[in-house]
């Protein structure tokens, strides 16, 4: 959630400490926390992709998404990328990744 977002960061800056409990709690909600909803995906086909070097969000966050979602489903993580262009490193993988996904998804496979 937006919020564990926060929290997470919080908690991991050393200056923030003191406020850590109730900042994330007071300025973000949780109306729209994607594990609340992932799970009504399915069954079309999910595709998480999510950077190890993400900064932003833990790739924990992701891992837990994951294990949220009904099947087909499928988490790339993509290795020392972060979090705003984790194809950015390896594009040709990346695009190759993507079409077989796609040609998966349309095949019904």
């Amino acid at each position: 959630s937006y919020r564990r977002i926060a929290a997470w960061h919080v908690r991991h800056s050393p200056l923030l400490l003191p406020i850590a409990w109730w900042v994330p709690r007071l300025l973000i909600g949780n109306a729209y926390d994607p594990i609340d909803h992932v799970g009504r995906i399915a069954p079309r086909p999910l595709l998480i992709i999510h950077g190890t070097a993400d900064e932003i969000v833990p790739v924990e966050m992701a891992r837990r998404l994951h294990a949220a979602a009904g099947d087909p489903k499928e988490l790339w993580l993509v290795d020392g990328a972060d979090h705003y262009d984790p194809l950015r490193e390896n594009a040709d993988e990346g695009q190759g990744r993507l079409l077989e996904f796609f040609r998966r998804c349309v095949a019904g496979v």
